[in-house]
């Protein structure tokens, strides 16, 4: 059987609909195993190309191994440019330590995060903090240390709240207000100018259909909310 129409748009999407050996605009979807030695018509068989380049590795069994790592290396440029990810510098495990090079007129924030208290706990008194410093000192590069106190699970690491606090918030949404972060976890240096926040307002939900619905009414009122969903 040939690849069904969503199979194909798919492919044609990881692809940026190019061909992913020349780039080429014009591509059609074409079985790296070919159906007559029983290739599966699945997206891991699928590759987009061109007519050109299907010629050349389209019937050429040695050149496979080759086609699918430029399906790779194309899908990975792929995802960086429409996904791009927080460049840092010295990143090291930070684990029961915290070395902090203070500049002349730099900021250091210290922030200890309890036993009692939760993940939406912890990050709203953490963004509010970030917050309160970028309207007093915008110019000036912040650096935040976070301790946190126990939250430890059966296994010594951290319990769910303190992981995504350090993952999910910290590394993941803080890091451009942020010129340095040292967590249990790692210390970072963010190598991109740093940013303030620009609203005080700071949300979390649990359901994705009642987030995306409050961002657009907040959108219509022209008021700025950084919004997460907890777990994801």
């Amino acid at each position: 059987m040939p690849f069904n129409e969503e199979t194909k748009l798919e492919v044609k999407r990881k692809s940026d609909f190019r061909c992913v050996v020349c780039n080429t605009p014009i591509v059609e979807i074409h079985h790296i195993i070919p159906q007559a030695e029983k290739g599966e018509d699945t997206i891991e068989n699928a590759v987009a190309l061109c007519a050109h380049c299907h010629n050349i590795y389209g019937g050429n069994s040695s050149k496979r191994e080759e086609l699918i790592k430029l399906r790779e290396i194309a899908y990975k440029r792929i995802e960086e440019k429409f996904n791009p990810q927080p460049q840092y510098i010295k990143v090291e495990k930070a684990e029961g330590r915290c070395k902090v090079i203070k500049e002349n007129n730099d900021i250091v924030l210290k922030c200890h995060i309890s036993k009692k208290e939760n993940f939406e706990q912890a990050a709203t008194k953490i963004y509010h903090l970030i917050y309160k410093m970028g309207k007093r000192y915008p110019q000036v590069e912040r650096t935040l240390i976070v301790e946190i106190e126990e939250h430890r699970n059966s296994e010594g690491g951290y319990d769910k709240d303190m992981f995504e606090l350090q993952y999910e918030f910290l590394l993941k949404c803080m890091m451009p207000y942020l010129h340095a972060l040292h967590i249990p976890l790692l210390s970072i240096e963010n190598t991109e100018e740093q940013q303030n926040l620009s609203c005080g307002e700071f949300m979390i939900f649990d359901n994705p259909e009642e987030m995306a619905s409050v961002k657009e009414e907040l959108k219509h009122n022209e008021c700025e909310v950084l919004c997460l969903q907890e777990g994801k």
